[in-house]
């Protein structure tokens, strides 16, 4: 059996489960369409991942999901202004901590992401999942401008399914100096087969998994995107560590690799330590470095 909306002057006014052959007989009268909650984007998607009609998501993957902060200014430009992603009204900012942090709220990176966020809609109404770890993670200017709150539960081996907990943000204004952000479960109407309205206040919604190629190529974009990213970090520690400890670092890997080139010699110079290996301080104090650096050396 499905699901039928009847939709009268643009609105649905009911929703009913029934069989195609029920709806055609004519005995609920007309303007009944078929629906679903497998349906996203005003596209419905199949049980293979592929919609019934409109953009397949495997065709927009990687236009629809901003994987690092160095995407965000072309896609986010392509969304909004490409002819043929016209009519894909969603995007998500993945590691949303690295585009518009919480620690730099007064970048202009970050306050540029988040005027964009807030006057897009005079352009194209967009919905913007913003991914992280953490809400905290971005900025409070950001967090201001999010409607809904969404956490989600890691697919479980052998499940084709996850559960999806959504509570709605509002801004608590009672007290003009001081602006709360709350949050709050949704509520709504739910339409009977029998035509009764019932208020419903769910816990949790269940979300079909992709099918297996859409989520292989997301990981692979999403793994590619964030060893980018995790390599760049580590190239400015290791400048920030060069400039720092300067020419003393400079002696301390000379020494290393001169020990490095004699392996034997490593047994008279140092020791194992429970779980590392360790300098003996002699040997740091012949070769003049400071003990605050023996720690590098080790």
């Amino acid at each position: 059996m499905s699901h039928f909306a009847k939709i009268e002057n643009g609105i649905v006014t009911q929703v009913i489960v029934a069989e195609q052959d029920f709806i055609d007989s004519g005995v609920v009268g007309n303007g009944w369409i078929q629906t679903s909650y497998n349906t996203l984007g005003n596209v419905h998607y199949g049980q293979d991942g592929n919609p019934d009609g409109g953009i397949p998501l495997s065709e927009v993957l990687d236009d629809v999901n901003i994987y690092s902060p160095l995407e965000y200014p072309s896609k986010m430009d392509n969304i909004l202004h490409k002819p043929e992603l016209k009519r894909i009204n969603f995007i998500a900012m993945h590691e949303a901590r690295e585009i518009i942090p919480s620690k730099k709220w007064q970048n202009f990176l970050t306050m540029a992401v988040n005027d964009i966020s807030a006057t897009n809609r005079v352009v194209k109404r967009l919905v913007t999942f913003v991914v992280s770890q953490s809400i905290g993670d971005v900025t409070s200017d950001t967090r201001k401008m999010i409607n809904y709150y969404l956490r989600c539960e890691r697919w479980n081996y052998g499940s084709p399914k996850t559960k999806v907990y959504i509570e709605a943000f509002w801004m608590d204004e009672r007290d003009k100096q001081k602006i709360k952000l709350k949050t709050r479960g949704i509520k709504g109407l739910l339409r009977l087969p029998d035509g009764r309205l019932r208020s419903v206040k769910p816990i949790c919604f269940e979300i079909t998994r992709p099918n297996h190629e859409i989520v292989k190529r997301f990981k692979q974009s999403d793994f590619l995107a964030k060893s980018k990213t995790i390599q760049a970090k580590l190239n400015k520690i290791l400048s920030a560590l060069k400039a720092e400890l300067g020419t003393e670092q400079n002696k301390i890997d000379a020494i290393v690799n001169w020990y490095v080139k004699l392996p034997e010699s490593l047994k008279i110079i140092g020791k194992k330590a429970k779980d590392h290996w360790v300098v003996k301080k002699e040997v740091v104090e012949i070769h003049n470095i400071l003990l605050s650096d023996a720690p590098t050396w080790d």
